[in-house]
């Protein structure tokens, strides 16, 4: 029973994702389009309140500037005491009178430190006593007091003005004790307005700024949308990509499966090929011995025959078994050249034949980390291969050097062995390392498998060529660098 991995996404999942992604969306749209509208709000309601702050303001520092300019030139600290004097009401009439001709004018009045109203366009006001006095006290600190008076609240405290709508705006009055000296708040100066004027203009800019808010929220939904749409669509994008790879990979699994199954078909076939060739021997060998039975020295033949497809039968297994063992190693600091000399030396024990060999081996000492085990065993395969092609009397050529395989520059050491035989056709090289595929009746095709897949071990290759003088040549390649000489072989030598 097979499981799936949490971690792994398939195309059944894509439906979800999608699914998912839309509710993503709709919860995207309304949360931005929410805080959009708080901010749109929060911006709209922050710039009219102070849009309207900075215009009073701006308001009350003219009135305050031309009421010092205009009291600077008559009005003394003496006036503000005197006002009763009629020659001061007239000093007050002509510094102030400029002030009646501001727009919706409602009212001007002019209180000194004590709170008493000692001018004002309203002749019968003139002499009241000012009943809340925080306004002059913030005069008096040299500030601008600005407040709106509603139509019932315009009358609580200033019985003698219009009804409606009033804006009431306390500055500070500088007088001069002295010529020379350093103006100081003398009074105050409250100009009353209607706000007719001021509540338009106040609305026009209100709807300037809730209308650019407006807009400005508009552009970033509309911005924040087509970004998170052209996320959303790379998204699917790459869902529909990823969709189309999960098939190829299903594809490329099911074409890895028939070409591992076409693979174990054809080892199959080369080991029913190498035990049937024995076993149809030993049958017919049987049958014979069947037929003459009564003649012992024919039998013994017979048996004798069986007997030798039965071991050659069991060699073969027993050389399958060692392939199939052959799936891990124990790396370890070896001196290659004493391996290549002992290889040498046991193959020459073991061969029918003492083959002619030329052998070179870099002059300094060579130690890299590897299995000496499986390294012996892959060159005793070459050189059994070596001798199996080569043509009588012919030399077999062992080579070690330095070689940087070109496609990675990785450094690394060829150990190569080259016969004189007839070479390999295309064919051949094709399906040379391929398991049980063999040129020789009498071969088992799982030699240079072996050598191949000691080399995969290693992280090395294994090639085959023609040499340009006539044979083939067998490349293995070892990464690794030198452990025990410093620098590069130069020489090599001959024995």
């Amino acid at each position: 029973m097979t499981t799936k991995s949490d971690s792994t996404l398939t195309s059944t999942d894509l439906p979800v994702i999608g699914r998912t992604l839309i509710s993503t969306m709709q919860v995207f749209n309304l949360v931005s389009l929410c805080l959009i509208v708080l901010m749109v709000l929060a911006v709209g309601f922050t710039q009219t309140a102070f849009y309207r702050d900075a215009m009073l303001q701006r308001q009350g520092n003219d009135i305050r500037d031309v009421a010092e300019a205009l009291a600077a030139q008559s009005i003394t600290p003496e006036d503000m005491e005197n006002f009763r004097d009629p020659d001061v009401q007239k000093r007050f009439a002509h510094s102030f009178s400029v002030l009646r001709n501001l727009t919706e004018l409602a009212s001007i009045r002019v209180y000194n430190m004590d709170h008493d109203i000692v001018w004002s366009e309203n002749p019968s006001i003139i002499g009241e006593h000012l009943h809340s006095d925080h306004e002059v006290e913030f005069a008096r600190a040299g500030k601008n007091v600005v407040m709106f008076h509603s139509q019932e609240g315009s009358f609580r405290y200033h019985k003698d003005l219009p009804q409606m709508s009033l804006v009431e705006f306390h500055v500070p009055l500088y007088l001069r004790t002295a010529p020379l000296a350093r103006p100081e708040v003398g009074g105050m100066v409250a100009v009353f307005r209607s706000t007719e004027t001021l509540n338009q203009t106040l609305a026009e800019a209100t709807n300037l700024i809730w209308l650019v808010t407006g807009l400005g929220g508009i552009i970033l939904y509309g911005a924040l949308a087509l970004l998170f749409r052209s996320v959303h669509r790379r998204q699917r994008e790459a869902e529909t990509l990823f969709s189309e790879l999960v098939t190829k990979q299903h594809q490329q699994q099911r074409m890895v499966q028939m070409e591992k199954l076409s693979t174990i078909g054809m080892m199959i076939g080369g080991i029913a090929h190498q035990i049937n060739n024995p076993l149809v021997g030993v049958v017919n060998t049987a049958q014979l011995a069947e037929r003459e039975v009564d003649d012992p020295e024919l039998t013994r033949e017979s048996l004798a025959d069986i007997r030798k497809a039965g071991e050659h039968c069991r060699a073969f297994l027993q050389r399958l078994l060692k392939f199939t063992q052959i799936s891990g190693m124990e790396r370890k600091p070896t001196e290659v050249k004493e391996l290549i000399d002992e290889t040498i030396a046991l193959f020459h024990q073991s061969a029918e034949t003492r083959p002619r060999m030329v052998i070179e081996l870099p002059d300094e000492p060579l130690t890299l980390d590897l299995d000496p085990v499986l390294i012996r065993h892959a060159l005793f395969n070459l050189l059994s291969n070596a001798v199996q092609a080569n043509a009588v009397g012919g030399t077999i050529t062992v080579r070690l050097f330095p070689e940087t395989r070109a496609e990675d520059l990785v450094a690394g050491w060829c150990l190569t062995v080259a016969d004189q035989g007839p070479g390999l056709s295309e064919d051949v090289r094709e399906k040379i390392f391929t398991p049980f595929f063999t040129t020789r009746p009498e071969g088992t095709g799982l030699g240079l498998s072996v050598v191949q897949h000691v080399a995969f071990l290693h992280d090395g290759q294994i090639t085959a060529a023609n040499n340009s003088g006539g044979g083939a040549v067998f490349s293995l390649w070892l990464p690794g660098s030198r452990q025990e000489a410093n620098g590069d072989t130069q020489d090599s030598h001959r024995r």
